[in-house]
């Protein structure tokens, strides 16, 4: 039997912004992704986590904070570091945001007192 039922209030999406959370969520979401592709690429390459310390002139407890999901000071430097020891490139880019969010992001900002 087919479900016919419609979706009762909005999505998970409109509630992240409701709560004002949905940019600190998507960057949880990146360094997430990040960290585990990190990880994934070392266990690739068969790598113990003091091999990629040592190919990165890090100590072992600074690889193991760079691929913990959950660490969010990850330097741009250790990012470089780490994907060269691992035989990686990196790549970003720069998306603009949805139409409304720009607007609540405007609206947001402080204004000058005449």
């Amino acid at each position: 039997m087919r479900n016919t039922k419609k979706q009762a209030g909005s999505g998970f999406d409109d509630f992240l912004c409701e709560e004002g959370i949905r940019e600190e969520a998507q960057e949880q979401c990146g360094l997430t992704e990040l960290a585990l592709k990190l990880e994934a690429q070392r266990k690739k390459l068969n790598l113990s986590k003091a091999e990629l310390a040592k190919r990165m002139g890090t100590s072992r407890s600074a690889v193991d904070r760079i691929l913990d999901p959950s660490y969010a000071g990850l330097t741009m430097d250790s990012l470089r570091r780490a994907a060269t020891a691992l035989h990686c490139r990196i790549e970003f880019s720069l998306l603009p945001a949805p139409e409304n969010r720009r607007v609540k992001a405007l609206a947001r900002r402080p204004r000058a007192i005449a």
